[in-house]
């Protein structure tokens, strides 16, 4: 997993690249192929082939073939030649050369961060539990990996706006995405909690699974979904050129993530890896939250708390519940509790989206906006 680092880099850069030049379709369309073909499309080829080390090789040369699908779609938009070296001036990048450098090390220590549990458990388990749990670790990363391009949609207008100092704009549509996303990521991350036996039996069909997985899958799932609250607060500090709070907190996740991973897997085996993930997005997601939106805005910052983020992810979370909750009056079959399930997420997502979201973002949180 280790080895799928460089080209996990490679293709960020790549990304931001044509975000930055406004491509965000064109990005996420490619981004969400990747997840697609990376997640789902190894599970036909693993009924066959069940091998930890067919899972990794798919891995790897499925995130190879995207960061250079991505080179070609960035190089393409901006009319060079897909195996240029180009030519860099440093005088242009001057400017923008510490805030660049922080995001470089973000990216970095974000990459490697993502790893060090797996390097954790790959050492203290057999081959065949670290596959189990390398596949529960990217089963858990759909849901903030399919909520990611709706938060980096709004990006590149967020920075346009708060560049002009248009705040009342800006402060909307921070709110309306912050709510977006709230509800997105609580509704998928929400399905992996509640419904993890079912999709692992779907997923991994006819398979002996060790009797923690569905558990380490709901922790895991659980870590998402703090991580994904932080993303829209994450945003708003990149757009007004702020990244020192997002590199301290790497760091410090960085140097605490190992230790507290050999303990807890230590302590309670496999079901305690995922403890840390949990622990430090928690951390993470309120740091990021207080300080971005303290600097961010003079007023109701907590409106902001319980209207955009509080609100929508308890009707996520809830939603979820009642799906579960009407799957299991009807059926014990996993594929039709987990559609049923999903449709109703769908029914209440589409309501939110066109009557709850807009109050809820709109609400008295788009008065009194300031910059420092």
């Amino acid at each position: 997993m280790a080895a799928t680092i460089i080209p996990q880099i490679m293709m960020t850069f790549y990304s931001a690249g044509l975000i930055g030049l406004q491509k965000q379709i064109s990005s996420n369309v490619a981004q969400s192929i990747y997840i697609l073909i990376r997640s789902a499309f190894i599970i036909p080829v693993l009924m066959i082939h069940r091998d930890p080390v067919v899972f990794f090789v798919w891995q790897l040369g499925v995130t190879i073939a995207f960061s250079i699908i991505f080179r070609i779609l960035l190089f393409r938009t901006i009319e060079r030649p897909i195996f240029s070296l180009g030519r860099y001036k440093f005088s242009s990048m001057r400017p923008v050369l510490a805030f660049a450098g922080s995001m470089i090390l973000i990216s970095l220590i974000s990459t490697i961060n993502t790893q060090i549990d797996k390097l954790v458990v790959s050492g203290l388990f057999s081959v065949s539990d670290f596959g189990f749990y390398a596949a529960a670790s990217t089963l858990a990363q759909l849901p903030v990996a399919l909520t990611m391009p709706i938060a980096i949609a709004f990006y590149p207008r967020l920075t346009e706006l708060l560049a002009r100092h248009e705040l009342l704009p800006a402060r909307e549509l921070y709110a309306y995405f912050s709510g977006l996303t709230a509800m997105t990521v609580s509704l998928l991350a929400g399905g992996l909690f509640m419904l993890s036996p079912e999709i692992l039996t779907i997923w991994m069909h006819g398979q002996s699974l060790p009797p923690g997985l569905p558990t380490v899958v709901s922790l895991l799932a659980l870590g998402s979904l703090f991580y994904g609250l932080q993303i829209v607060p994450y945003y708003l500090s990149l757009a007004r050129g702020e990244a020192r709070i997002i590199l301290v907190l790497a760091i410090v996740a960085m140097l605490l993530t190992a230790p507290l991973s050999y303990i807890s897997v230590v302590r309670f085996g496999m079901v305690g890896a995922p403890l840390p993930w949990i622990l430090l997005n928690l951390i993470n997601f309120i740091a990021i939250g207080f300080v971005v939106n303290r600097r961010a805005w003079s007023t109701r910052r907590m409106q902001w708390v319980i209207q955009c983020i509080s609100l929508p992810t308890a009707l996520g979370l809830a939603t979820v519940f009642a799906g579960q909750w009407l799957a299991g009056l009807l059926t014990v079959n996993p594929y039709i509790t987990v559609a049923l399930t999903g449709v109703v997420c769908l029914i209440v997502m589409g309501v939110f989206v066109r009557a709850i979201l807009p109050a809820l973002a709109g609400r008295g949180l788009a008065s009194s906006p300031s910059l420092p």
